[in-house]
């Protein structure tokens, strides 16, 4: 799907310089850096059945002495690592998330699939999935470090992916990073949820907010479409003063990029406030605050995608098309109904959200009554009791308000108002251009990984190429060639033609004299043909009375 073009036309490549991608490269990026969590969690899988003998959830659970054992070879640790690096490779979280950006090769309806519905959110359902397995056994070494892990990861990839989605040309590559950026923040849930007492708030904050981003980030993909097929461009400083051409499409961006940043009433801030509840909940403050400053970024980035795509003055390049006869239009009703859909179900998901919430939490308590509440006591894996709840509600509450405040002032008076232009507020601050080279560049990470892994891999089969190949086998070879060739020669001189030649011209003078002999007694004469008749009869005739005579 990411490689779906069928040629690596220039038009069809994803990025800006240096990091541009035909499809091609693209699709085969998402293939190889996948394959790298699915082999650490198929060696996960299999090390686990070889101690628990089965393949199902509900046995695992219900049957933890392998775990146990796991635990005492001093497996447990790297199983769990192991077990997660499946989602993370999957989910596109650091350090295996530099696939993501580069699937905008594909078109923006297999976006939307991929981002919304299936591929990524397969490694945020695994590690649901296998979240009772280790939340009910945390007294097992390697059990705390599981939710150590995946918060972390997700609180890290969180701020690591919305910080690039500040400097992003293409709209679907901002939305491609917001997706990232997302999906740490649900797997930040489901890690501190391992921490509290109350664990099933923060599970519950995670997959529910599955649930919202795979609404409210369909209806940005489809929205996204609109746009490139409009405008012809999937850049949007190429685009710019759209409002009143497409009023619907703004308004489903407005709805889907205000649920994404955490604006109430919408869906997005209720999952959102539910993850910084449980980070509280848990005491993780360094985690919370990863968690505050990334909305904060998300509203910046939000309001930045918005106002360039449609408030910011019309572009040379829609002028251009304008010139020759192409008009920019609202989309037809066959491309804009699907993600006005989905913006009524994103606000009416946000008007019932803590109905929402309360059913899911209804829901999964259940699922969790075999959970020992007393090895939390034991392990004090929470920081404060359940009677609190309400006043870590609020200030999770004042947290988010300021996080919209401090990441959507700044976002309103470049983009919105547009009183400063953001390029030449760059241009004054030498800290300020060095910091975006630093987030245009991918802080590096896809730089390195291609020095390292791709090019530095080809440069290493050259030098084996040269200097084992070329230098070591291919000189074996031609010495062991040479030596064949010597020896075949001698072979040949003293065996074929001093031996068998000879021999084959003995035994061949030897048969020309027998026959020239033997063809003398061919005289053609009837007496003396009857003679050796005779002779021969006479000779059988003996043979044959001697062998009588002798018992044989």
């Amino acid at each position: 799907l990411i490689g779906f073009w069928n040629s690596d036309e220039k038009k069809y490549w994803v990025g800006t310089p240096p990091d541009d991608y035909p499809p091609s490269y693209a699709g085969m990026k998402a293939f190889i850096t996948t394959r790298i969590g699915d082999v650490c969690l198929l060696i996960a899988i299999f090390i686990i059945y070889s101690y628990a003998h089965t393949f199902s959830f509900l046995e695992l659970q219900n049957n933890s002495e392998w775990m146990y054992v796991l635990a005492r070879s001093g497996l447990m640790v790297p199983v769990a690592i192991l077990l997660f690096f499946g989602p993370v490779g999957k989910s596109a979280q650091f350090p295996l998330h530099e696939w993501l950006p580069e699937a905008m090769a594909g078109p923006t309806a297999v976006s939307a699939l991929i981002h919304a519905a299936t591929l990524v959110k397969a490694g945020v359902y695994l590690v649901a999935r296998v979240f009772p397995l280790f939340v009910s056994h945390l007294d097992v070494a390697g059990a705390q470090e599981f939710f150590i892990t995946v918060a972390w990861i997700g609180g890290i990839t969180a701020l690591l992916a919305a910080s690039q989605a500040v400097v992003a040309r293409e709209i679907k590559k901002v939305l491609a990073y917001s997706t990232i950026s997302q999906i740490g923040y649900m797997m930040l849930a489901l890690g501190v949820a391992g921490f509290a007492v109350d664990f099933t708030s923060g599970y519950v904050a995670g997959v529910f907010h599955l649930v919202n981003h795979a609404v409210f980030k369909a209806t940005l993909f489809l929205a996204a479409g609109s746009l490139i097929h409009a405008c012809e461009t999937k850049y949007m400083d190429e685009m710019g003063g759209l409002r009143k051409l497409m009023p619907i499409t703004f308004l489903c961006m407005v709805v889907g990029a205000l649920s994404l940043s955490g604006v109430p009433p919408l869906s997005g801030f209720w999952s959102k406030d539910a993850i910084l509840v449980s980070c509280l909940k848990a005491g993780q403050y360094p985690l919370f605050i990863l968690a505050a400053i990334t909305a904060a970024i998300t509203f910046f980035y939000s309001l930045r995608m918005v106002g360039i795509t449609f408030l910011k003055h019309r572009s040379k390049h829609l002028e251009e098309l304008e010139h020759e006869g192409i008009h920019v239009h609202e989309a037809p009703k066959v491309m804009y109904a699907p993600y006005l859909i989905l913006a009524l179900v994103t606000v009416a998901i946000g008007v019932s959200g803590p109905i929402f919430e309360e059913h899911l939490h209804a829901f999964f308590e259940p699922i969790f009554h075999t959970v020992k509440p007393q090895i939390h006591a034991a392990l004090a894996v929470t920081a404060f009791p359940s009677e609190e709840a309400s006043s870590l509600n609020l200030i999770a509450l004042i947290t988010s308000a300021l996080a919209l405040l401090i990441g959507g002032l700044p976002a309103y008076y470049l983009y919105i108002t547009q009183k400063v232009s953001p390029a030449r507020l760059v241009e004054k601050h030498s800290w300020l251009q060095r910091f975006q080279i630093l987030l245009w560049k991918r802080l590096y990470i896809n730089s390195f990984y291609n020095r390292v892994f791709v090019y530095g891999l080809i440069e290493f089969s050259q030098r084996i190429f040269k200097n084992l190949e070329v230098k070591v086998i291919d000189r074996i070879s031609f010495v062991v060639r040479d030596r064949v060739m010597g020896l075949s020669l001698w072979s040949l001189k003293a065996i074929e033609l001093g031996i068998i030649d000879r021999i084959n011209y003995v035994v061949s003078t030897l048969i020309v004299r027998f026959s020239g002999w033997f063809r003398r007694t061919q005289t053609g004469l009837l007496p003396i043909n009857m003679l050796a008749v005779e002779l021969s009869l006479l000779a059988l005739l003996i043979s044959m009375t001697l062998m009588f005579l002798m018992g044989w």
